[in-house]
């Protein structure tokens, strides 16, 4: 159930006239300034991780800041840069854990040998992404933007001088659309099942769950009920693409033929579990998502999107001509 009095605060404009995006986007540039360093001084998986997720952030941030800045799109260009640098390494991360786990679990010699060999193949490609990662990122001009980031605040002031461009409604406008995307995103990627889709739909559901992370902390009312519905759908969506990649991760290693010419039934004993893995992942995904379509309209995310537009606000044509955010 959506709270009124959180509503009253949303549509009172003498509350929340001009929502001060100032703020936000210093916290976020300078946590991605800070995680960036850490990742090219230390080992830290956690790092990489807050890394991707702070640039997300910041991102969202830079969006609604100044839409027709080019420095503006400077900015969001480097942080998509950033996260495909380290996407890779987050990947290998992410599968050695789930391998550790895995070995735990292994009771069978032949078979923990096998596994061995698929943890020792995703320790040599973490170790060769880690430093190509860090060959560029040291390179990254992030650092060196953010002394630009008083243009943003300046295009921010100029345009709400304007008075064809009020701040509150283009951002109010700019959650109602990215909440649209991300329906359409679960639409298609509900009708056809493609891979391709369904991380489509995982990447627009992050970023409407930033979207409002930003609005909440603008005053937009509380919102921690639709955060939490992304998050676990979310968190779902990535456990899904994370044990598609350690199949293919496992297939890549063990593609050896010396390998398979003394390892012939271990190899094929994991081959036929990723093959019923395989089966009851596309199984899971596809319940998921055949059961969020039919109830997205009664989630609280719903709820919480449809009082701006019960409030009047209606998407502004300056954020639909000026689309900062291909899925990436």
């Amino acid at each position: 159930m959506v709270d009124t009095a959180n509503n009253a605060t949303l549509r009172d404009p003498r509350i929340w006239e001009q929502p001060n995006f100032q703020e936000p986007l210093r916290v976020r540039l300078h946590k991605c300034i800070l995680l960036l360093g850490r990742v090219l001084r230390k080992d830290d998986p956690n790092a990489v991780h807050d890394l991707r997720v702070w640039s997300r952030r910041l991102q969202q941030a830079i969006v609604v800041c100044a839409p027709l800045s080019p420095e503006a799109h400077m900015m969001v260009k480097e942080l998509r840069r950033v996260r495909r640098l380290v996407g890779p390494w987050r990947d290998c991360d992410v599968l050695i854990d789930m391998l550790q786990r895995k070995a735990r679990r292994i009771s069978n010699p032949e078979e923990r040998q096998a596994w061995d060999k698929v943890r020792a193949f995703a320790l040599r490609k973490r170790k060769r992404q880690m430093d190509r990662a860090r060959r560029k990122l040291a390179k990254c001009t992030l650092s060196n933007r953010a002394q630009s980031a008083p243009m943003l605040f300046q295009q921010r002031a100029e345009q709400q001088d304007r008075p064809d461009i009020e701040s509150r409604s283009t951002f109010l406008a700019s959650v109602v659309k990215e909440y649209e995307q991300w329906r359409d995103g679960l639409s298609c990627a509900s009708a056809n099942l493609v891979p391709t889709d369904i991380h489509r739909f995982r990447i627009h559901t992050k970023r409407l769950r930033y979207r409002i992370e930003l609005a909440a902390e603008l005053g937009a009312g509380e919102s921690s009920a639709a955060i939490s519905s992304l998050k676990v759908l979310q968190d779902k969506l990535g456990l899904w693409r994370d044990q598609t990649q350690l199949a293919r991760l496992s297939g890549e290693a063990l593609a050896d033929a010396d390998f398979l010419v003394e390892h012939p039934r271990p190899v094929s004993a994991i081959l036929r579990k990723l093959d019923r893995d395989r089966t009851l992942r596309n199984e899971r995904i596809r319940s998921l998502l055949a059961s969020a379509l039919p109830e997205v309209g009664q989630l609280a995310l719903h709820l919480w999107v449809t009082q701006f537009r019960t409030g009047g606000e209606q998407p502004s044509g300056m954020l639909a001509q000026h689309n900062l955010e291909p899925v990436s």
